[in-house]
């Protein structure tokens, strides 16, 4: 929960002002959720994650008069995860290589 206290003057009178604000983990709990998904971490985010991505589903289809299914959109969501994934794997590969190749090109430069 977050928490504002402002101190405001009316009137030649000092007030004081206090905003709380509920934490909202919704995100980071669909994102647990969805790195989770193929162990056992992930059954304890999944109530409350397919809840928020039912009402994430529910609030599209109303605004912006898609016909969405909350089975299709985690889909969707868990190929976006792997192809991600997949390419941030493929950059770490590729730049461990080139790492590789520089230390090759090194120790030939050290025995000449």
């Amino acid at each position: 929960m977050k928490e504002k206290i402002s101190i405001e003057e009316f009137d030649n009178k000092k007030f004081k002002i206090r905003f709380v604000e509920e934490d909202d983990n919704r995100k980071a709990i669909l994102t647990h959720y969805l790195h989770n998904y193929r162990n056992g971490v992930k059954k304890h985010y999944e109530k409350d994650a397919i809840e928020y991505l039912n009402q994430i589903v529910e609030y599209k289809n109303h605004e912006e008069k898609l016909n969405l299914v909350s089975d299709v959109a985690l889909q969707q969501l868990l190929l976006k995860l792997k192809m991600y994934l997949f390419q941030l794997l493929k950059i770490t590969l590729l730049n461990l290589l080139i790492y590789l190749q520089e230390l090759v090109v090194l120790d030939l430069h050290c025995k000449i």
